[in-house]
């Protein structure tokens, strides 16, 4: 192998071992969704795989690791978690083993078992006091933190959906999408005029919260969906918070909604 070869594939395998070196603990945020991470840390070996007829035979066993990764196990864990953006590839990894080994219960039970951590939770604080659209919402979203940690899901949960609710309503507002005034869902065009319905007599155009959704995360989004369907939906937000439920004191939704909570941090820090 010629001098260039064996310097191409060093410099895949040193990529390679930067993206799979992450940190686990505690929970980092990252510019990017895990999802793109998967993309950047695989591409790599479907590399290595392509040079792998002209590879030494002292890298055979490199190579055989990365023709056996497990895609498929990736596939299920992001149809079951994927709209967990803003958590690190290693930490991903970790619960995608569980998953594999397991079930989703056992994921759960591991998510739930770190959200009790009080350095996790103190940093997912600071997160909110830094963070200039939602740092307005420290001291709502700081007592709703205490409950979480106390146990207190009763007190914690109609906190969190209150608030992330209201910080997705923010963040239409930030983007020019929501008129900036008390309570409002009218939308508006880009020089900030009023959209008017002509077949309603010139009305403004009201906005859904599934549809604000849609506009700001697109269609495809994971975040987005379960948002829609699992979320802010006629079996979780609306009977809860329209008090026609009153068992729903969890600690699985609990510190679902904090994990809802940490990946729109991370969306709004760009």
């Amino acid at each position: 192998m010629n001098n260039l070869g064996q310097n191409k594939i060093k410099e895949i395998i040193e990529n390679f071992q930067k993206q799979i070196s992450t940190p686990i603990r505690p929970l980092h945020l990252f510019d990017e969704q895990f999802q793109r991470q998967i993309e950047l840390m695989t591409e790599p070996i479907r590399r290595i795989q392509l040079l792998s007829q002209v590879i030494t035979t002292s890298l055979r066993p490199l190579i055989e690791f990365m023709k056996n990764f497990d895609y498929e196990g990736w596939e299920e864990f992001l149809e079951e978690f994927g709209w967990i953006e803003a958590i690190s590839m290693s930490y991903a990894s970790e619960l995608k083993e569980k998953l594999k080994q397991y079930d989703k219960e056992e994921v759960w039970r591991q998510l739930i078992d770190d959200f009790k951590n009080e350095d996790l939770l103190n940093e997912l604080i600071g997160e909110i006091k830094s963070n200039n659209l939602i740092s307005k919402r420290e001291k709502i979203l700081s007592k709703a933190i205490y409950h979480h940690k106390h146990g207190d899901y009763i007190s914690s949960i109609p906190l969190l959906l209150a608030q992330i609710e209201g910080t997705l309503w923010d963040i239409g507002i930030e983007k020019g999408l929501i008129e900036n005034k008390p309570n409002s869902t009218n939308l508006i065009d880009k020089k900030g005029n009023l959209i008017l319905d002509k077949n309603k007599n010139g009305k403004p155009i009201k906005c859904s919260l599934g549809e604000l959704i849609i506009k700001l995360f697109g269609n495809t989004s994971k975040f987005g969906e379960h948002i829609k369907t699992n979320v802010y939906s006629k079996d979780f937000r609306h009977p809860i918070l329209h008090g026609r439920e009153i068992n729903y004191g969890d600690e699985q939704r609990s510190t679902m909604l904090l994990l809802m909570l940490f990946v729109l941090l991370e969306k709004t820090k760009r």
